[in-house]
């Protein structure tokens, strides 16, 4: 995706200075799906300890600024993402057992560390 795609919020008070203008060179981003999905690992990798608020943090940017856009489609996440993703959203208290489940997932993979903390 291209950071200047018109798909992507215009400049807003309180939600940033939005889409890079067409002229500057070509900056490439990932997709909001893509995005959100690498968040959630991260999430995942960094499950119980300090740095999962701040990931927490960035999954409620994209729930305020691109849920519910034509730039994001929750249905577009992977399986475990998105049934994570739409617990989030709805503030179910199971989300953190859909969490672990895919965190064990991922591990199994080997998408992810054996880490214990």
């Amino acid at each position: 995706m291209i950071a200047s795609d018109v798909r992507f919020p215009s400049t807003a008070l309180g939600r940033g200075r939005g889409r890079f203008l067409s002229h500057y060179c070509t900056v490439k981003v990932p997709s909001a799906v893509r995005y959100c999905e690498a968040v959630i690992l991260l999430l995942c990798r960094d499950y119980d300890t300090s740095y999962e608020t701040y990931w927490l943090a960035i999954l409620s940017y994209i729930l305020d600024y691109v849920d519910g856009t034509d730039i994001f489609d929750e249905n577009k996440l992977q399986e475990g993402y998105r049934r994570f993703y739409h617990a989030l959203k709805l503030g179910e208290p199971g989300m953190y057992s859909i969490l672990d489940e895919l965190r064990l997932g991922l591990i199994e993979e080997r998408r992810l560390p054996r880490i214990s903390h």
